[in-house]
């Protein structure tokens, strides 16, 4: 039973029946209400289940642009929906990994967060094996620290393990210590700290370890190292991961950085590429001709049209472009 109809979001009482059989019955309840289902949620209470809803004959673009920031410093816009935009909140689920085919938009994502995260302020670390042509030159020589080997990266990544310490330090040595970085910063705004993102494009160039002599396997086995301590540790202090790679399996993304990376997020992939990211196949789904359509875990899973680099955002300054 419908109990309210407002701003496209039904409200039902559940009459017991689990969130999870009304999932399995979306396809039956679109052909019944005429209308696309976006988001099945439970209600204000155990009594009703929410759906979010669009009209039945809406279609994503083939192009999404960004019209503006999301507010909230940890705030970041992934793409278009059909209900509107995607965001990701980072203080709740501070790392993301991105994987699909080859063409699928992958880059072109990563470059739309980094931008994003440039304009929030962000300390943004940038590791890239491939030569740096798929980033802005700005980026590489100033806006970003940039590793572009794995000497560099580990580099890199053991001064963040350093600041990470410190940054945990910083909040548990007061008379009150402070449980986030959000928390610290409105206690001590005088002393604000930025956050920090750290995007790799490729991230298999840096630990995929075969047909590597032993010397560089033990370089590897430090970079994964770093990275694991980040990726377990680093929600609290504002320290984020964001990686992309074509098939992230076990060679490629260990399990203690790959379970700790909560937002998933895959292009463009056949059934057991899908499976690999999402612990799912629904990915294979995907058009294939629509280079940046997406599907991401959260939600239960939602599809969106990735922002485009070159949008409206980076002619207005604030470090874009």
């Amino acid at each position: 039973m419908v109990v309210s109809d407002k701003d496209s979001t039904l409200l039902l009482i559940s009459g017991g029946i689990p969130l999870t059989e009304f999932s399995d019955r979306k396809d039956k309840l679109e052909a019944a209400i005429n209308r696309r289902i976006t988001r099945i949620e439970e209600g204000p209470d155990k009594r009703y289940i929410q759906l979010r809803t669009a009209p039945g004959n809406t279609k994503l673009p083939t192009r999404a642009e960004l019209p503006k920031l999301p507010r909230g410093n940890s705030r970041i816009a992934l793409g278009q929906t059909l209900d509107g935009p995607l965001t990701v909140d980072l203080a709740l689920t501070p790392h993301m990994l991105i994987g699909g085919s080859t063409g699928s938009g992958k880059t072109c994502l990563v470059k739309s967060i980094i931008a994003q995260a440039l304009a929030k302020n962000y300390k943004v670390y940038l590791m890239d094996l491939k030569g740096g042509i798929d980033f802005p030159r700005s980026w590489q020589e100033k806006m970003c620290d940039y590793a572009d080997s794995r000497e560099s990266a580990l580099t890199m990544l053991s001064y963040l393990t350093g600041i990470l310490e410190s940054r945990k330090s910083t909040l548990q040595d007061r008379a009150q210590p402070c449980a986030s970085l959000d928390e610290y910063n409105r206690r001590y705004p005088e002393e604000a700290m930025p956050r920090i993102m750290i995007a790799c494009d490729e991230i298999g160039e840096l630990t995929d370890t075969a047909g590597l002599d032993k010397p560089i396997k033990e370089l590897v086995t430090a970079i994964v190292g770093k990275l694991s301590t980040i990726a377990r540790l680093g929600r609290a202090f504002g320290i984020h991961l964001v990686l992309a790679t074509q098939r992230p399996d076990a060679n490629v993304l260990p399990g203690q950085i790959k379970n700790n990376l909560d937002i998933r997020i895959c292009g463009r992939a056949d059934l057991v590429l899908s499976q690999i990211i999402l612990d799912n196949g629904d990915a294979a789904a995907l058009p294939k001709d629509i280079p940046g359509r997406f599907l991401c875990n959260l939600n239960d899973g939602t599809m969106f049209q990735g922002y485009a680099f070159e949008n409206a955002l980076s002619k207005k300054g604030g470090g874009l472009s």
